[in-house]
């Protein structure tokens, strides 16, 4: 009995490498829009606390054009970080499509793979069947000449 053989193994492996290259572009770009949705979110507290502490009162007109500086800043910073977040995120879903492309190539030719198993299993059976049944037909012809070679004699 021989050893089952896929004949497209290779092309299941590199499937799979591809599968788990993408679950790693996954990791990344998530990570990465984790990290940004942060930054933004560290931003946007610091342009309140800017907004809430330059509304007290300074009069210098020199220390206002500052405080009205440094909210622009701060607001110019949160948006630049809400547009990379967007970007990010369409980036993820983007790697997130393409892995769900390549789990998809991976398990139709698992499938494939298996249906395949399953014929040659059951092609091994019919031989295996084949070949005992041979044997008890040869048996039972020897057993038949035997018991006739005892009749005669």
């Amino acid at each position: 009995m021989t050893a089952f053989r896929f004949s497209l193994q290779r092309v299941l492996d590199v499937k799979r490498i591809r599968e788990e290259q993408r679950r790693q572009a996954v990791a990344q770009a998530q990570a990465a829009a984790e990290a940004c949705a942060q930054q933004l979110e560290e931003a946007n507290e610091a342009l309140l606390e800017a907004v809430a502490g330059g509304v007290g009162g300074a009069f210098d007109p020199a220390l206002r054009s500052l405080g009205w500086h440094h909210r622009t800043v701060l607001h110019d910073r949160a948006v630049q970080l809400q547009e990379q977040l967007a970007e990010r995120n369409r980036v993820l879903a983007q790697v997130r499509s393409d892995l769900v492309v390549a789990v998809k190539e991976r398990k139709a030719l698992e499938r494939l793979r298996e249906r395949r198993r399953a014929v040659y299993e059951q092609e091994e059976a019919r031989r295996a069947q084949a070949s005992l049944d041979d044997l008890a037909g040869a048996r039972a012809l020897r057993m038949e000449s035997g018991d006739a070679g005892l009749r005669e004699g």
